[in-house]
């Protein structure tokens, strides 16, 4: 009723999207004339809940795609990214073997001229 005395004192019609079905007859005949001729019936009002539910369900089904999108370019980057270290220690690696044959190469020649020198002498 004070929805219905709040709409005479507007003399505007009412959404009847956030009124239960019961409810809402009520109300409609509780109006007054101004508010009755611009009130849904009871069709309109059913069709006008299943609207606002499927724009929910919309809403949702366009956020869980979202998200979904989201975290496969989240899954994506980390894949990058960890591809990126392995290449990184990979690189890594085969310096460190690098400098470790050399630093071996550069010993045999030491040794190497060590045996000339001695030899020689």
């Amino acid at each position: 009723m004070q929805v219905a005395n709040s709409l005479a004192r507007k003399k505007t019609h009412f959404v009847a999207g956030h009124v239960e079905h019961l409810q809402l007859r009520a109300l409609v005949y509780s109006c007054p004339p101004i508010c009755r001729r611009n009130a849904p019936d009871a069709r309109q009002a059913e069709l006008m809940k299943t609207e606002k539910k499927k724009q929910k369900k919309e809403k949702q089904t366009r956020k869980e795609k979202k998200q979904k999108e989201t975290q496969k370019k989240q899954k994506k980057e980390n894949q990058k990214k960890e591809k990126q270290k392995k290449e990184k220690q990979k690189k890594e690696k085969q310096k460190e073997k690098q400098k470790k044959e050399k630093q071996k190469k550069e010993k045999k020649q030491k040794k190497q001229k060590a045996k000339q020198k001695k030899q020689k002498e």
